[in-house]
């Protein structure tokens, strides 16, 4: 770990990870977006995303990737966003952007974290802070301004559905990645493109055509192991969809 203020050769190092703390309010374009951070914004980058420098007071803290894994991955599993973070592998860069000013607690910890200088002691208290901004981030993250929320986040959001579809809600995925299920059913078609309940159903579909081409299950048995209890309702959802019956397709 490496402790700087921020400055264009701190930020430009071979480091992968990197922890910004705004110390007074600033102004810069990162990737596509112009940021007017205030003092104790948080901003977390991976691999570097261009930065335009217009004006930026910030605490710099760098990390190799294998640090990052070691000391920090695993204290973060019940927080999606801060472990899908830490888990980054892509060559891309990618970022997150936290409007933590208005959070008392938060600046209280960054206070205590500026005024030690015990490697020890920081990691500690970054970790809490991390652990923080995972827990919160419903209302600290800004989701319009974090690159990784329109790419990898959804990626891991689409696995979930993929691998609990069968008997899925909404309302369950949303409070599995931490929101509220109205802003997340909006924040789901922004970036899906599509509804929450139309990528389940088409989810559903590609599985129902798996089992119906690569096994002899009837087509009761495949309804229910794809998440349709009503047969019925499956063979119109089917029918909708690929213009035949199951059945048919079968053939």
């Amino acid at each position: 770990m490496i402790i700087n203020e921020f400055n264009t050769d701190s930020y430009l190092d071979s480091f992968d990870y990197k922890f910004l703390i705004v110390t007074s309010p600033s102004a810069f374009k990162i990737g596509n977006d112009m940021i007017y951070p205030k003092k104790y914004d948080i901003i977390f980058t991976y691999k570097t995303p261009k930065i335009e420098i217009v004006n930026i007071d910030a605490k710099l803290y760098s990390f190799k990737n294998e640090f990052c894994k070691k000391y920090f991955l695993q204290n973060f599993t019940n927080y999606p966003i801060i472990y899908d973070f830490f888990s980054l592998n892509s060559k891309s860069p990618e970022y997150l952007y936290f409007k933590t000013s208005n959070s008392k607690e938060i600046q209280e910890l960054i206070e205590i974290t500026f005024k030690n200088d015990e490697e020890f002691i920081i990691l500690n208290l970054l970790n809490i802070i991390f652990a923080k901004l995972g827990k919160e981030h419903t209302t600290l993250l800004s989701k319009i301004e974090s690159s990784m929320l329109k790419e990898h986040l959804l990626g891991s959001i689409i696995k979930y559905i993929d691998e609990n579809s069968k008997h899925i809600t909404l309302e369950e995925v949303a409070k599995t990645f931490g929101y509220h299920p109205a802003y997340f059913s909006k924040f789901f078609k922004k970036y899906m493109k599509t509804s929450f309940k139309d990528m389940l159903k088409e989810i559903r579909l590609e599985k129902a055509i798996k089992y119906i081409s690569e096994t002899n299950f009837s087509i009761k048995t495949i309804s229910k192991e794809v998440g349709y209890d009503d047969v019925n309702h499956f063979y119109k959802v089917f029918k909708d969809k690929y213009k035949c019956t199951p059945k048919n397709y079968k053939k």
